[in-house]
């Protein structure tokens, strides 16, 4: 998806996009390069994912030879929030609230944006929710990630396991989910 070529190292894919996947290998390594770009050109990294997903992106970027987290003023910072913990911050009977995502992550992008700097995010809650078998949920928050953007320019990365989408409710979700975003990417 992101390949390195020293003409597309200064920017970041724009919009709320998508990636479907497989293989956990294949989306970790789309993960990297998305961040090692932004991060080498200075952007905001957010990653709002499970644990282990943080921990192995973490060593991938170490292997990309971008050492010393934070980044230093000359590259970007990498900001890592647990997915699960972030969810039960502005979840509300099981479904996203409004008014708390705003305060939860709508203030971590407006701090991150402020000054016009760029923000690249990646996130793994609304996989998480179809996982908990809460697609409604899932397709809610992807809507105020898109009301977020409206109010803050930054790159949105999402991502789903395929697996999620494998019976009839997966399947009207899916089409939900490809909806709600710019660009979706689908598994080779």
């Amino acid at each position: 998806m992101f390949a390195h070529t020293p003409a597309e190292d200064t920017d970041i894919p724009a919009g709320h996009f998508v990636q479907f996947y497989k293989e956990e290998r294949a989306l970790l390594v789309e993960v990297s390069r998305y961040f090692d770009t932004a991060l080498r050109t200075g952007h905001t990294g957010i990653v709002i994912a499970r644990p282990d997903l943080i921990g192995a992106l973490k060593i991938e970027l170490h292997r990309a030879h971008i050492d010393g987290l934070p980044f230093g003023p000359s590259r970007g910072e990498l900001v890592t929030l647990d997915a699960q913990q972030t969810l039960d911050q502005f979840m509300v009977e099981g479904w996203p609230d409004d008014k708390l995502f705003a305060q939860v992550i709508g203030s971590l992008v407006k701090k991150s944006t402020r000054g016009g700097r760029k923000v690249a995010a990646y996130g793994e809650m609304v996989a998480l929710l179809c996982e908990q078998g809460r697609h409604d949920a899932a397709i809610h928050l992807e809507k105020l990630w898109n009301q977020l953007m409206e109010r803050h320019t930054f790159s949105l990365f999402c991502a789903y396991p395929t697996r999620l989408f494998s019976d009839l409710d997966g399947m009207t979700s899916f089409k939900s989910v490809c909806q709600a975003h710019s660009r979706v990417i689908l598994p080779a």
